[in-house]
C-alpha cells in the first residue's frame, strides 16, 4: 500500500505544473510583441484587391457588351438574308442593305470595329472605318473568311481608308468589298477583283493605293 500511495504521488507530481514553469511561460508570452499592420501595406493590399474586382467586372461587361453586338449583326442578317440565297448573293444583299440604310461622315470613333459595326447599325452612319467594320462583322457572322485592307497615305490621298476582301469558297478565292459610297457614278465595289481597283484609280488617283503584297490575288477578269 505504501508502494501504491508513492506511486500515485509521483504520478501527480509529473502532471502538475510547478510555479517556475507558469512564471517561466507568461514571461515568454508576455515578451512576445503584437504584429502592428503597416497601414500604407494595408491599404495597397486594398487597393490591389479592389483593381482585381474592377478588372473582372471590366471583362465581364465587355463579354456581355460583344454578345448583345453580335445578337444585333444576327438580328440584321435574318432580316436582310433569304434561305437559299448563294454566298454571292448573300454578300450582295448585305452591300444593298448597307448603301440603301447607312450615311457617311466625315469623323468616326475607329479605336474599336465591334464598336463601329454596331453603331452604323443603331444610328446608321460612319465613315470608311465604319462601312468597313459593319461589313466585316456581318461576315464574319456569316461564316464568310474576310480580311482588312487599308488605303496608306500618299501625295494624292492624304487620309486612310478602309474596306475589305472576302471570300466565298473558305479562303481560296478572293474578291474585294468596299461597301463605302462613292463619288464616282456608277461605282459598285461589291467583289470586284485587282483589275477593276486599277481601272478605278485611273479616274480616281491612288484611291485603292495599298500593300499588294500582304493581299491574296485576286481571280483575273
Amino acid at each position: 500500500n505504501n508502494e501504491e500511495q508513492i506511486q500515485e504521488e509521483t504520478n501527480v507530481d509529473q502532471t502538475e505544473e510547478t510555479p517556475q514553469q507558469n512564471e517561466t511561460e507568461t514571461t515568454e508570452q508576455e515578451d512576445t510583441p503584437d504584429v502592428e499592420v503597416d497601414p500604407l501595406e494595408a491599404a495597397q493590399a486594398e487597393i490591389a484587391e479592389l483593381k482585381k474586382q474592377l478588372l473582372y467586372k471590366v471583362a465581364e461587361f465587355d463579354n456581355y457588351r460583344k454578345r448583345v453586338i453580335k445578337e444585333k449583326a444576327d438580328e440584321l442578317l435574318a432580316k436582310i438574308l433569304t434561305e437559299g440565297m448563294s454566298p454571292r448573293e448573300q454578300v450582295n444583299a448585305v452591300y444593298d442593305w448597307i448603301w440603301s440604310h447607312c450615311y457617311y461622315i466625315a469623323h468616326f470613333d475607329k479605336s474599336d470595329y465591334m464598336q463601329a459595326a454596331y453603331l452604323m447599325m443603331t444610328e446608321n452612319r460612319g465613315d470608311c472605318y465604319g462601312f468597313y467594320a459593319v461589313s466585316r462583322l456581318l461576315f464574319e457572322r456569316m461564316g464568310l473568311p474576310n480580311l482588312t485592307v487599308t488605303r496608306a497615305p500618299n501625295e494624292v490621298r492624304t487620309t486612310n481608308h478602309w474596306w475589305n476582301m472576302v471570300s466565298l469558297d473558305g479562303g481560296e478565292t478572293w474578291y474585294h468589298f468596299d461597301s463605302t459610297p462613292h463619288l464616282t457614278e456608277g461605282a459598285r465595289t461589291c467583289l470586284v477583283t485587282d483589275a477593276y481597283l486599277e481601272e478605278f484609280n485611273l479616274e480616281n488617283p491612288n484611291y485603292y493605293f495599298y500593300d499588294r503584297n500582304s493581299t491574296p490575288r485576286t481571280p483575273v477578269e
